[in-house]
C-alpha cells in the first residue's frame, strides 16, 4: 500500500518567484527615479569600450559561479566583485545597470539555460543589487578624487547590494522549502566568509588602478589565488555537509524498526538533502507485494517498477549504483516512461545487497540553486542508499520475527494469540452486534499421521488451508491454533450465518485430498458461538465453541451449535475425572477376582480382575 510523505508544492512556489520578480522590477524603477541624477562616471575611463569589458566580466561570471549546498541551504558564489566595482567607478549609472543585465543575461542563456521564472527573477535581484550600490555609494557622498574614503564607500556599497542579493535569493528559496528567517539569518552568516573578502579584493584592486594601471595589476595577481581558496572551503563546506547529511540520514532511518517508517522517513530525508521535488520508493517484500512511499507528485509511483523483473527497469535494476535518467537516453522506455508522468530527468537507484533486490528508488524534480541533478548528485545518493538498504532489511526482518510471533509457520495463518487478541477487539469496538466464533476439528487426521507420515499430515493442514480460505470472506480471520484445530471468527454474524459458514467449510473439508499419490478423505467437526449471546470475551467464546466442537464429534454430525446444557455435562465429567484420579491415588478402588472355569474339563482356567469404585 503506498504512503505519501507531506511534500513542498512546486507550481505554487514558482508562481510566487515570479510575483517577487514582479515586486523587485516596481522596486528598481522606484529606486531609479529617486537615485542621484548624474548621468557621468565619477572617474573618466580612458577606455571607450570599458562598458563591453564590464559587460563580458559579468558573463564570464555567471560561468564561473560555484554552489555551496547543504540540506536546505543554497549559496552561490561567483566573481562578479571585481565587474561590479569597476563598473560602479568607470560608467554612469544606466550604463552600469544595462551592462550588468546584457553580460548577466548572456551568461545565463549560455552556460547556466535556467526556467524562466528564475531568469527573470535572477535579472530583477541584479538590477536590485547594482542600484542599491549605485545608490550608496553615490549618495554617500563619493568625490572624484581617489581616496581612502573612496576605497571604503566601494567596498560598503558592494556588501550592502552583495548581501541584498543573497537575502532575496534566500527569500526565493524560503518558497519552496519553507522557514524563511533561518535561511535569511544564515545567509547573512556566510556574508562575512565570502562576500567580505570579495568586496574588499575588488575594491583593493580598482581603486589602486584609477591611480596607476600598475598598482591595479599589483593588487590583481592575488586575486585569482583568493578566489581559489574561497572555491575550496567552498568544496570543503560540501564535503563536510555530505557526511552531516550521511550520518543524519542513518541516524533517522536507524530509530524505526518499522518498513512504513524507515520508507517515509527515507523519502523525505532524501527529498531534502538532494534538494529533490519527488521521491518514490517501493520495497518488494518475499510475497511479491510492494510497500510504496512518496514524497511530491504522486504520478512517480506510476512509474516505479511492478517488480526486479520489470522489463522497462532492466537495465536500471541491473546497474552497480545510481543511474542518471535524462533527456540524453530520449529513446530509452524508462525515459519515455518519465516523461509520461512529467519527469523529464531522475536519478535511479536500485536498493540491494549480496541477497539480491529489495526495492527501487526514484529522485526527480531538482530545485535549488541548480536546476538539474549532477553527477555530484549521483555520486551522494551512493552512500545515502547504501544506509537505506540496511534499515530496510532490518526492517523486514523485524517484520518477519513479528509474523513469526504471530502466525503459524506451517500454515502462514494467525496463531491463537493474534486470533484471540484481533477476535477481543472485534468484540470491543462493537459490543452489541452479533459476533461468530467457529472451532473446526478434523475428524481422522490421526490416521493420516499414522499412514502417510508427517510430512503427509502437513501436506493435508496445507490443502485444508486453502479450503478455509477460500470459505471465509475478506474481513473474517482464519487461525490456525495447533495439531488439527482451526478457528474462524466472523464479524458481524449471526447464528443463521455461522451455520451456513459451518456447512460451506464442511462440504470444502469432505471433498477428497490428493497427497502425492495417495487419496485421503477427512471430515471436520465444527462448534459454533456467538457474541454476545454465548459470551462477551474471546476466552469465554472459544471454551463454549470447544464444547459445542466435542458435542457434534460424540454426534457424528458436521456443527453444533452452543446450547447451556453442554455446560453442565461438561463440568459433570470433569468432576468425575477428577475424583477417578483422586481414588486411584488413595487406592480407594477395589479389585474382585473371577474365575474362569472350562466347561470340558471343569477346570480353572484363569481368571478375570474386576475393579469396583464406590461413588
Amino acid at each position: 500500500m503506498p504512503h505519501e510523505a507531506s511534500p513542498t508544492g512546486l507550481a505554487s512556489p514558482r508562481l510566487k518567484v515570479a510575483l517577487l520578480a514582479v515586486v523587485l522590477l516596481a522596486f528598481d524603477g522606484a529606486l531609479l527615479a529617486t537615485a542621484p541624477r548624474p548621468t557621468t562616471a565619477l572617474f573618466d575611463s580612458h577606455w571607450p569600450a570599458v562598458a563591453v569589458v564590464v559587460a563580458l566580466a559579468f558573463a564570464v561570471s555567471e560561468r564561473l559561479v560555484f554552489h555551496i549546498e547543504a540540506r536546505n541551504e543554497a549559496v552561490s558564489f561567483s566573481p562578479s566583485d571585481l565587474p561590479l566595482a569597476l563598473g560602479l567607478l568607470v560608467l554612469s549609472p544606466v550604463t552600469f545597470v544595462c551592462a550588468r543585465l546584457v553580460g548577466a543575461a548572456a551568461g545565463m542563456i549560455l552556460w547556466r539555460r535556467p526556467p524562466l521564472f528564475k531568469f527573470a527573477f535572477n535579472l530583477s535581484v541584479f538590477t536590485a543589487e547594482s542600484l542599491i550600490a549605485v545608490v550608496i555609494f553615490r549618495s554617500v557622498g563619493a568625490g572624484s578624487e581617489v581616496t581612502l574614503a573612496t576605497w571604503a564607500l566601494l567596498t560598503l556599497a558592494m556588501m550592502v547590494g552583495l548581501v541584498t542579493t543573497g537575502a532575496l535569493i534566500a527569500v526565493a528559496i524560503s518558497f519552496f522549502e519553507g522557514d524563511v528567517v533561518s535561511r535569511v539569518r544564515k545567509e547573512l552568516t556566510h556574508s562575512y566568509i565570502f562576500y567580505l573578502p570579495g568586496a574588499i579584493l575588488a575594491s583593493s584592486t580598482i581603486v589602486p588602478f584609477l591611480i596607476e594601471p600598475w598598482l591595479g595589476l599589483v593588487f590583481l595577481l592575488p586575486a585569482p589565488l583568493v578566489w581559489l581558496i574561497l572555491r575550496s572551503h567552498g568544496a570543503l563546506l560540501h564535503r563536510y555537509s555530505d557526511l552531516t547529511d550521511i550520518h543524519e540520514f542513518s541516524r533517522q532511518v536507524g530509530r524505526s524498526t518499522q518498513l512504513e517508517e524507515i520508507a517515509d522517513t527515507a523519502v523525505r530525508q532524501i527529498a531534502d538533502h538532494l534538494r529533490a521535488g519527488t521521491v518514490a520508493l517501493t520495497v518488494w517484500d518475499i510475497d511479491g507485494t510492494a510497500l510504496q512511499s512518496c514524497y511530491g507528485n504522486r504520478e512517480s509511483l506510476e512509474v516505479l517498477p511492478a517488480g526486479s523483473t520489470d522489463p522497462e527497469w532492466a537495465e536500471a535494476l541491473g546497474a552497480d549504483g545510481p543511474v542518471m535518467i535524462d533527456d540524453g537516453d530520449p529513446e530509452g522506455p524508462l525515459h519515455r516512461r518519465l516523461v509520461a508522468h512529467g519527469l523529464s530527468q531522475a536519478i535511479i537507484v536500485p536498493l540491494g545487497d549480496h541477497t539480491g533486490l529489495l526495492g527501487a528508488l526514484l529522485v526527480a524534480d531538482r530545485h535549488g540553486a541548480v536546476e538539474a541533478f549532477t553527477t555530484d548528485d549521483r555520486d551522494r545518493l551512493r552512500p545515502i542508499t547504501n544506509q537505506l538498504v540496511v534499515a530496510l532489511r532490518k526492517g523486514q526482518l523485524h517484520l518477519q520475527i513479528q509474523h513469526e510471533a504471530t502466525h503459524d509457520r506451517l500454515t502462514r495463518l494467525p496463531n491463537r494469540a493474534y486470533f484471540e487478541a484481533w477476535a477481543q477487539q472485534m468484540l470491543e469496538l462493537e459490543p452489541d452486534c452479533d459476533h461468530a466464533l467457529l472451532m473446526i476439528d478434523l475428524d481422522r487426521f490421526k490416521e493420516v499421521n499414522d499412514t502417510l507420515g508427517h510430512h503427509g499430515g502437513d501436506l493435508l493442514l496445507l490443502q485444508v488451508t486453502d479450503r478455509l480460505l477460500e470459505s471465509v470472506a475478506d474481513g473474517d480471520m482464519a487461525a490456525r491454533f495447533g495439531g488439527d484445530e482451526f478457528a474462524i471468527f466472523v464479524p458481524g454474524a449471526g447464528e443463521a450465518e455461522a451455520s451456513v459458514l459451518a456447512e460451506v467449510v464442511s462440504t470444502a473439508i469432505e471433498r477428497p485430498f490428493q497427497l502425492g499419490e495417495a487419496t485421503v478423505a477427512v471430515a471436520a467437526s465444527i462448534g459454533v458461538a456467538i457474541a454476545p449471546h454465548h459470551g462477551s470475551s474471546c476466552e469465554a467464546l472459544l471454551r463454549r465453541a470447544d464444547l459445542a466442537m466435542y458435542d457434534a464429534k460424540r454426534r457424528h454430525e458436521r456443527s453444533t451449535v452452543y446450547r447451556d446444557d453442554l455446560e453442565g455435562r461438561d463440568s459433570a465429567r470433569l468432576t468425575m475425572l477428577a475424583d477417578l484420579r483422586e481414588a486411584l491415588a488413595t487406592a480407594s478402588l477395589e479389585v474382585h477376582f473371577q474365575p474362569k472355569i472350562d466347561l470340558r474339563t471343569r477346570e480353572i482356567a484363569g481368571v478375570e480382575a474386576l475393579a469396583r469404585w464406590n461413588h
